[in-house]
């Protein structure tokens, strides 16, 4: 029997501000608690290209 269920795999994250800024700042804050742990904080990135749109 086939499956019912499709992989989806974005190839690119597009956030609008009002979503997508919370996101920026909880991404600076993980990066903030790496580097205060002594963890490279470089390593934290999105997994997948992501544009935050302003306007």
């Amino acid at each position: 029997m086939p499956s019912s269920e499709l992989p989806f795999l974005p190839g690119q994250v597009i956030m609008h501000d009002f979503s997508g800024l919370p996101a920026i700042i909880d991404l600076a804050a993980m990066r903030d608690a790496a580097a205060s742990l002594g963890a490279n904080p470089n390593l934290i990135q999105p997994r997948i290209p992501t544009t935050l749109l302003l306007d």
